[in-house]
C-alpha cells in the first residue's frame, strides 16, 4: 500500500505513535510561497444532536421541535460551505 504525505505525513506519524490519541484533525503545513488558502482532499463528518421538548398539539408553544432545530443547524452549515467556496 502506497503511503501519501511523505515521511512526516499523518500516516507515518500515526504509525510512530506521535499523534494525540484524542485528535480529531490535523493541520499539515506545506510550502506555498507564504500564501494561505483553503484546500480539501477529504471529508468532514459530524454527529449533531438536536434536542426537542414534547408538547400536546393544543399546547405546542410549550414544546420545542427538534426537527426545526436540525433544519436551522443544517442551514448554518450550508452558509459556512458557501462562505468557504467563495474564498
Amino acid at each position: 500500500m502506497k503511503r501519501l504525505g511523505g515521511a512526516r505525513g499523518s500516516g507515518p506519524l500515526l504509525e510512530a505513535g506521535v499523534l494525540g490519541a484524542d485528535g480529531i484533525g490535523m493541520l499539515t503545513p506545506e510550502p506555498s510561497s507564504g500564501s494561505v488558502w483553503n484546500a480539501n482532499r477529504g471529508a468532514l463528518s459530524l454527529r449533531i444532536t438536536v434536542r426537542g421538548k414534547p408538547a400536546h398539539v393544543g399546547l405546542h408553544f410549550q414544546g420545542a421541535n427538534a426537527f426545526e432545530g436540525m433544519i436551522a443547524a443544517a442551514n448554518k452549515l450550508l452558509d459556512l460551505k458557501r462562505e468557504v467556496e467563495l474564498r
